[in-house]
């Protein structure tokens, strides 16, 4: 298993991209189960409600959760 933390900060306009982008990466690599676990820094935009509909998503490659700071 492969486990990457993820920080994020304030980012609304980039995370969709962001998991596009692990999605093409870590799905090409079936034979490895990937754990990815995003810290939302005390963000004051979407950042977080984007982040939950990721790990409530039907992710077959991952395991995502999401520790989230009140405050940065």
């Amino acid at each position: 298993m492969i486990s990457v933390v993820l920080p994020c900060y304030n980012e609304e306009d980039n995370i969709c991209n962001l998991l596009k982008r692990l999605n093409s990466v870590c799905a090409s690599q079936a034979d490895i189960e990937w754990s990815l676990l995003f810290v939302n820094d005390g963000s004051n935009d979407h950042t977080l409600e984007a982040l939950k509909g990721f790990i409530h998503s039907d992710c077959s490659w991952c395991r995502p959760s999401v520790i989230d700071f009140a405050r940065n």
